[in-house]
């Protein structure tokens, strides 16, 4: 069964941020898989709180139900919480912009059932990937960070991990890569979760807990320094486990140059929510 959730808001605070120098907008972070610092709580047994105590430049909350097992309804379809995005935040100090994602993905890294994807961005129309990393998993494991192996997910036909291989040398965690090949998930509609190859553009600040801090949720926390880009006019930024279950994706323009400095000051902020329908198999 594969549930798809797509989320997609206008980040004009964030955009306008980088065109015109803004204050910056975060206090400050580490990036280390704690979220505490982003002014959210993530526990198990429905203990967490996604709501931010500090300002962001934007965050989506999908729910924080640890209860759905693996086919309880989660929407808009039945995936159950081994599948579930559950929170994406954006935030920025000087040039770096932070990203946190909290899944209920199996933090023991899925293997024999559903991987994690890598981070995928579009930025002015170029495509970027920034390894995930992961390994066998198959049972507990430490956090990941930047430097160690990067990965890829071989899926069968319902997008269960049936092998693990090991990236590139130079594709390690965190590294981030322009125009990458990516590798589709098996399930219709299909979206790119994985990729291979590209141009080495720099490396990120980076941690993937899997189960080092909750036993029901893995964490992704990063950060880069955005004059790796240039000038940023347009942004994607989007995530799922390796099976394409359920997406995450946070996409932005550059605003006309009038509406900068409301932007900036925080007096405008869009956001929309959409959904892919989802197939019904497994």
């Amino acid at each position: 069964m594969k549930k798809s959730t797509r989320f997609g808001w206008i980040l004009g605070s964030l955009l306008a941020f980088l065109a015109s120098g803004s204050p910056t907008l975060a206090s400050s972070l580490a990036v280390d898989g704690s979220l505490s610092d982003w002014g959210i709580t993530v526990a198990d047994n429905n203990g967490s709180l996604f709501v931010p105590s500090i300002p962001l430049l934007y965050y989506e909350v999908e729910d924080q139900s640890d209860t759905a097992g693996d086919g309880g309804y989660v929407g808009p379809n039945y995936g159950g919480q081994n599948y579930d995005v559950e929170f994406l935040g954006l935030a920025a100090q000087g040039s770096r912009l932070y990203l946190a994602l909290v899944s209920g993905l199996r933090p023991d890294n899925g293997f024999s059932r559903f991987g994690p994807g890598d981070i995928r961005m579009v930025i002015n129309g170029i495509a970027y990937g920034i390894e995930v990393g992961g390994g066998a998993g198959g049972g507990p494991g430490a956090a990941i960070t930047e430097g160690a192996d990067g990965s890829t997910y071989t899926l069968d036909s319902h997008g269960v991990t049936v092998a693990y291989n090991v990236a590139a040398p130079a594709q390690t965690a965190g590294s981030i890569w322009r125009n990458p090949a990516w590798i589709l998930d098996p399930i219709a509609p299909q979206t790119p979760t994985q990729f291979q190859g590209g141009t080495y553009v720099g490396s990120a600040d980076y941690v993937y807990t899997r189960n080092d801090v909750t036993a029901q949720h893995a964490i992704i926390e990063l950060s880069f320094d955005t004059s790796l880009f240039g000038a940023i006019n347009s942004l994607e930024i989007e995530w799922g486990p390796s099976c394409g279950n359920d997406v995450l994706e946070a996409y932005g323009q550059a605003p006309e140059p009038a509406s900068l400095s409301l932007l900036a000051l925080g007096l405008a902020g869009i956001g929309f929510r959409r959904r892919r329908p989802g197939a019904t198999g497994r």
